[in-house]
C-alpha cells in the first residue's frame, strides 16, 4: 500500500507539471518569453514550406519576325523608355510624332512592350507606382493607338473594330487621324504628362471590342503622376492579371481576347468631373460598347442574387 500511495503520488506531480506546462502554452502563442516551444517551431517551418504561387501574369504577344526590324527601330530609346527621367525628352516626343505620321505600329509596340516590362518586371503582382515608368507607358500606348487608327483609316476596307471606334472619336482626334499635326499630338499626350485640373474621358479598345472610362487629371494619394496616366496603368494591372480585383471584371475579359492589338487613348478633356461623366454616360448610351455592356450585364446579375 505504501508504495502504491508513492506510485500514486509521483504521477500525480507528473500530470500536475504537465497541466502547468499546457497552460504556459497560450502564453506562449501569444508573445511569451520562454524560447522552448515546440509547437511555435512546427508552426513556424510550416510557414516556411507553404510558399504562396505567384500571380498569373498574361503574356504580351512579340511581334512577328517580319517585323523584327521593329526592335532595332526603337533600340536608340529603349534605355529612356526602361529608365524614363522624371520629364519626357522633346526628342523623345517628336520621334513618336514621326513613328505615328510614318504608321509605324511596330515600332510603336516594341516600345509599348519594353514600357510594359519595365512597369511590371517579372515577379511582380502589380504595376509599379514610379510615376516616370507610368508616364512613359501611357504616351506609348497614345501614339500606338493613334497609329493603328491611321492604319485602320487608310485600308480600303475599314477593319471590322474600326467604324464603331471611328464614331466615338471627337473632331480633334479624327483630324489628328486624318492629317497629323504636331500641335494636336502634344495636345492629346498633354493630360498624360502632368497632372491636370479637370476630367477626362478615356478609351481602351482592341479588335475585339471597346471600353469608354473616365479619369481625374490628378488624385490626391498621388504625387506627380497623371492621374489619366495613373487609370492607364491600371488598366494594365488588370488585364495583365486576370485573378486581381478589376481583372476579374467582364471588360477585361472581352478586351484579352486580343492582347496584343489593345490600346489606350484619351478623347476629351473637360473643366469639371461633372461634365466629364455626362459626357462619358451620352457615349456609352450612344455607341453601346460591348466591354461596358458587358460590365453592367453583370451587375445586373449580381442585384438578382443579392451580391453586393
Amino acid at each position: 500500500m505504501v508504495v502504491s500511495a508513492v506510485v500514486l503520488l509521483v504521477l500525480v506531480q507528473v500530470v500536475n507539471h504537465q497541466v502547468v506546462t499546457d497552460t504556459g502554452l497560450w502564453q506562449r502563442i501569444g508573445g511569451g518569453s520562454s524560447p522552448s516551444f515546440p509547437m511555435a517551431k512546427v508552426i513556424d517551418s510550416a510557414k516556411m514550406q507553404h510558399n504562396t504561387p505567384p500571380p498569373v501574369r498574361m503574356q504580351w504577344p512579340v511581334p512577328t519576325t517580319k517585323a523584327a526590324w521593329a526592335s532595332q527601330s526603337v533600340q536608340p530609346w529603349s534605355h529612356l523608355i526602361r529608365f524614363p527621367s522624371e520629364k519626357v525628352p522633346g526628342l523623345f516626343i517628336e520621334w513618336l510624332f514621326h513613328r505615328v505620321v510614318a504608321v509605324d505600329v511596330p515600332s510603336l509596340y516594341a516600345g509599348v512592350l519594353l514600357a510594359i516590362g519595365s512597369l511590371i518586371p517579372e515577379g511582380a503582382k502589380c504595376p509599379s507606382t514610379s510615376a516616370p515608368k507610368t508616364v512613359m507607358f501611357a504616351i506609348l500606348q497614345a501614339s500606338v493607338a493613334i497609329a493603328r487608327l491611321r492604319s485602320g483609316f487608310r485600308q480600303a476596307r475599314w477593319p471590322k473594330w474600326f467604324p464603331v471606334v471611328w464614331k466615338t472619336l471627337p473632331p480633334g482626334v479624327r483630324s489628328l487621324v486624318t492629317m497629323p499635326s504636331a500641335e494636336a499630338f502634344k495636345k492629346l499626350i498633354a493630360p498624360l504628362l502632368d497632372p491636370m485640373e479637370g476630367s477626362g474621358v478615356c478609351m481602351v479598345f482592341c479588335h475585339a471590342g471597346m471600353y469608354i472610362g473616365k479619369a481625374n487629371g490628378s488624385r490626391k494619394h498621388v504625387i506627380r503622376k497623371s492621374g489619366l496616366a495613373a487609370r492607364f496603368s491600371e488598366h494594365l494591372g488588370a488585364l495583365a492579371f486576370p485573378a486581381s480585383r478589376e481583372g476579374v471584371l467582364p471588360r477585361y475579359g472581352i478586351l484579352r481576347k486580343s492582347l496584343g492589338s489593345v490600346s489606350m487613348i484619351p478623347l476629351e478633356w473637360f473643366a469639371t468631373e461633372v461634365r466629364a461623366l455626362a459626357v462619358e454616360r451620352a457615349l456609352i448610351k450612344s455607341m453601346k460598347p460591348n466591354c461596358n455592356g458587358a460590365d453592367w450585364e453583370r451587375l445586373l446579375a449580381n442585384r438578382q442574387r443579392c451580391i453586393p
